[in-house]
């Protein structure tokens, strides 16, 4: 009896470590575009066709995050973000919206338009895993008006595989991921790209009540001791090789 209840308290244990160390999957799409107008018809159609269909596909959480007017910098995009369970989900993701009728009813104005008058300029996906030591999405929680707000989208490209699994290392093993939560930057995800552009790279989102507290957050971690320490390392020299830097803020329609 001792014995049959040892062996099925060890499969527990075994399946809640599987199950922590299990990844979650995000995609990543980025919306671009050149004109107010086309920025309108973007966060329109997210509000009145993509978002009300995905959610009833019964997947929730989802980002939907517009420029910053602090970033004077970026190119104009309407970035979304969706928490899915495996690549595969993602992929069937149009093939059901193909399928929905209320969907491509919704979605007439912002799909069957003239060649002329497209309602954005490109649109790139990205398909992401979230790092090993990372928790499943967290979304903010802030008083604020979503205006004011800033979610900081972080992308770093490294020049090789090695240097990007260091950079990946120093975020997990190294510590950066338990810094950022000691700090309270409020970190969305983060997210090895497994396709996508300028491989190697990953994602990450930190999230602030504004702008104030945005580089508050940066100055406490800048001069941090453990973060001169993580910096210091031979084995996390030169592993990034190059940094994009988005401030945005929740559309109207965003879940979070």
């Amino acid at each position: 009896m001792l014995r049959l209840l040892f062996f099925a308290l060890a499969s527990l244990l075994f399946v809640n470590s599987q199950a922590q160390t299990k990844n979650e999957f995000y995609e990543l799409r980025i919306y671009r575009y050149e004109s107010q107008e086309q920025k309108a018809a973007i966060l329109r159609y997210a509000e009145e066709a993509l978002l009300p269909a995905l959610h009833r596909l019964k997947i929730r959480n989802i980002g939907v995050l517009e420029p910053s007017p602090t970033d004077t910098i970026s190119p104009p995009a309407i970035y979304f973000i969706l928490p899915v369970n495996s690549v595969q989900s993602a992929a069937e993701i149009s093939v059901r919206l193909e399928k929905d009728a209320v969907y491509q009813t919704a979605a007439a104005f912002f799909i069957n338009v003239p060649f002329d008058k497209p309602p954005f300029t490109r649109l790139e996906t990205v398909w992401m895993k979230s790092f090993k030591l990372a928790p499943p999405l967290q979304t903010p929680v802030f008083s604020t008006e979503r205006q004011s707000r800033i979610y900081e989208l972080r992308n770093y490209e490294s020049a090789t595989v090695d240097r990007y699994k260091s950079k990946v290392h120093m975020f997990n093993e190294g510590g950066e991921i338990e810094l950022f939560k000691e700090l309270n930057f409020n970190a969305a995800f983060y997210g090895e790209v497994i396709t996508g552009s300028r491989m190697p790279n990953f994602y990450y989102l930190t999230c602030f009540e504004n702008f104030a507290s945005r580089e508050a957050h940066w100055k406490a971690f800048f001069s941090h001791p453990k973060w001169k320490e993580m910096l210091a390392k031979d084995m996390y020299k030169n592993n990034v090789s190059k940094a994009g830097i988005h401030l945005l803020r929740p559309a109207a329609c965003s879940d979070w």
